[in-house]
């Protein structure tokens, strides 16, 4: 009998859509990242009973490798919460919010469009999933504080979760490094 698995990072419920297919395709100018041009076509293509199967698809996946506990880093968890019990697994739920978001309409240059409330509504709705569901599921379900990506978050949103993380006692967690673009991006904004 060995510990089992701790899985930090995941995207269940759009996983078996996107393996490989991101990482692997992308044009030189996006330093071969997928994630500009394909990403939000992907998600775009996805309803709620897709991601629903894809989370199921998923979690037996992830028992299968030996891990007992992953975090789902994702957009509407509220749909996925029912189907943990049959799994019995643990899974930190980490609803997604952000300030903006990038897109490429020509292929060739990312830009950014920010939101009007800084992603203000978004963290109050991920703090409402954790309120309601933290603990459900017999102790299998819980939330963490999760802001998109150093690059579509400004620094006003990231320090507001870090302090909703604190009230809430959940951890925080976020995508930093998926890419070239948003170091460049980063480093633009702040040095």
């Amino acid at each position: 009998m060995c510990p089992g698995f701790v899985n930090v990072h995941t995207h269940l419920s759009a996983s078996p859509l996107d393996r490989s297919f991101i990482e692997d395709t992308g044009k030189a100018h996006f330093f071969f990242s997928g994630l500009f041009e394909y990403l939000s076509a992907l998600r775009k293509a996805m309803d709620q009973d897709g991601a629903v199967a894809c989370f199921e698809f998923s979690l037996a996946e992830q028992i299968r490798s030996g891990t007992t506990t992953v975090v789902d880093i994702c957009g509407n968890p509220a749909d996925l919460v029912a189907s943990v019990p049959r799994f019995g697994m643990r899974v930190y739920f980490a609803p997604l919010f952000t300030s903006g978001r990038w897109s490429s309409s020509q292929g060739r240059i990312v830009r950014y469009q920010w939101s009007e409330d800084d992603g203000q509504q978004g963290l109050e709705d991920a703090a409402g999933f954790i309120r309601q569901y933290e603990g459900a599921c017999g102790g299998l379900v819980r939330g963490m504080i999760s802001p998109l990506a150093a690059d579509t978050c400004s620094e006003r949103l990231l320090l507001a979760a870090q302090e909703k993380a604190r009230e809430l006692g959940v951890p925080v967690t976020l995508h930093a490094g998926q890419s070239v673009i948003e170091f460049h991006e980063v480093l633009r904004r702040y040095g």
